[in-house]
């Protein structure tokens, strides 16, 4: 917010002074619900399934600013200009997307869980569980990396030097589709620990078909990320 009244001041030249002085007025009569609004960006930013919700925003402020009657929609449009002046930009691949995706196209095979033939559903169990794995894996970050990093240099060809390896670990860093396949891969481990090697076997193979990665590379991403929640 400091940088978009930077801003403004800066470009008021072209405006009169009654403009500035009515632009100060508004900024001043609804501050509390822009202090209210980058607190509510930041939850959403720093964990999107414990941000505020908008009934929640609209109780904070009934109870600091009891001047003014804000509504939804007043709410949801200074929510989305602070969005528009920090610059930020939604990414397409987030994992929470990925494991959604990955999570569904393994429902659509719709294979047998616990010597059931009735497909497991994305949405239940396996997406909860997903979903607290993605958060360790955060967590973890750099536990889980360096481990993998281990398995690159000591399993891997021989032949591939240091800078390759270093690359390969780079780029799969940067990788949310890998990550969020070892995480689902992860969450059958947990859930379902006793299905047939051929569904086992099924679902690594479509992950990694999906994702474009190794059969090998997925699961000992999912190995190491079960060994961590031992």
């Amino acid at each position: 917010m400091n940088k978009y009244f930077c801003e403004i001041y800066n470009e008021k030249n072209d405006q009169s002074d009654e403009w500035w002085e009515n632009f100060k007025k508004k900024t001043c009569i609804h501050k509390k619900l822009y202090f209210m609004s980058c607190f509510q960006v930041a939850c959403k930013v720093n964990s999107h399934p414990n941000s505020l919700k908008i009934s929640q925003v609209l109780e904070f402020l009934h109870i600091i600013d009891k001047n003014y009657e804000y509504t939804q929609d007043v709410v949801s449009s200074i929510e989305i200009e602070i969005l528009k002046k920090v610059g930020f930009r939604m990414p397409f691949y987030t994992p929470v997307y990925c494991i959604e995706i990955l999570l569904a196209a393994i429902n659509f095979l719709k294979l047998p869980f616990n010597g059931s033939r009735e497909p497991i559903e994305y949405r239940g169990t396996l997406f909860t569980t997903s979903m607290q794995l993605l958060d360790l894996a955060y967590f973890e970050h750099e536990k889980l990396y360096h481990h993998f990093q281990l398995y690159l240099g000591f399993y891997k060809n021989a032949s591939m030097c240091n800078q390759e390896k270093e690359l390969r670990l780079r780029v799969l860093k940067s990788n949310t589709l890998f990550l969020s396949a070892a995480i689902v891969l992860c969450a059958r481990y947990i859930l379902y620990p006793n299905i047939s090697d051929t569904t086992d076997k099924i679902i690594v193979v479509n992950l990694a078909k999906l994702v474009n990665a190794r059969n090998i590379d997925v699961i000992v991403m999912a190995n190491i990320l079960f060994q961590i929640i031992q």
